[in-house]
């Protein structure tokens, strides 16, 4: 296990405290999270600590933030793919920087969880790491990147970090990959800065109907004349889900 049973029971009974004393939480259902932060923490095998970790996702409760903060230390991939899971199911933006710590795991499909759970912990201020994973090679990480990107940013208080999200996107919206390209528009209208307006126009003639699809969605979200334009002529694009996206 990562500690000791001592240090593990310890932080199991400090959990179930703060879940048994918060609203409509019964005595059962604090011992099966105090039974689960101990598995987590100080044994059972890969598959039982992730099974526990899926577990205390499941509760949404600031109850096992700590348990599962701790647990990204595990020497498990599987593991730390499920406690980033667990952690984005928490909603608690808190947890945003400690996911952000497996944003460049040795371990690919650790990091995709890491970036999606981020995105959905409604956390702006974890938007500069977020950028910082455009420079992976892995294009299933830019595109998990541009997503998280585009759910956070519109939220984004701080003009210059939203500026520079834009920025990076519309660069992506110019990927040789496909699902890079797709990911980095849809953020882009999501967002609907004036800024990212010349990138989604461009994708608008993109040789992908997927591409194609999210500008017409994008469009949508500005009222200059070019994008009305664009938004016509996608009306008549040879792709029934694209014409559909356009009307």
């Amino acid at each position: 296990g990562l500690m000791s049973d001592s240090d593990a029971r310890r932080i199991a009974h400090n959990a179930q405290l703060a879940y048994r004393n918060s609203p409509r939480h019964d005595s059962r259902a604090a011992l099966e999270l105090g039974n689960s932060v101990m598995i987590l923490l100080a044994g059972g095998d890969a598959t039982q600590r992730s099974q526990a970790a899926a577990h205390l996702g499941e509760l949404r409760h600031t109850a096992t933030e700590k348990p599962l903060r701790l647990a990204l230390l595990d020497p498990s991939p599987a593991v730390r793919r499920e406690v980033c899971n667990a952690l984005g199911r928490s909603k608690s933006p808190s947890a945003a920087f400690a996911v952000a710590s497996c944003f460049h795991d040795p371990n690919l499909s650790v990091q995709i969880s890491a970036i999606k759970a981020a995105g959905r912990l409604n956390n702006p201020a974890i938007l500069p790491a977020i950028l910082k994973c455009f420079a992976s090679p892995a294009q299933t990480v830019q595109t998990a990147a541009a997503r998280s990107a585009g759910i956070l940013a519109p939220s984004a208080t701080n003009a210059a970090t939203q500026n520079k999200c834009v920025k990076q996107l519309a660069a992506a919206a110019q990927s040789p990959s496909v699902s890079v390209r797709a990911a980095a528009v849809a953020a882009l209208g999501r967002i609907a800065a004036p800024a990212g307006l010349a990138a989604i126009c461009a994708a608008a003639a993109d040789r992908e109907p997927l591409v194609r699809f999210q500008a017409a969605g994008a469009l949508k979200k500005y009222t200059a004349p070019q994008a009305a334009k664009l938004l016509a002529a996608l009306r008549k694009d040879p792709d029934p889900a694209v014409r559909s996206a356009a009307k």
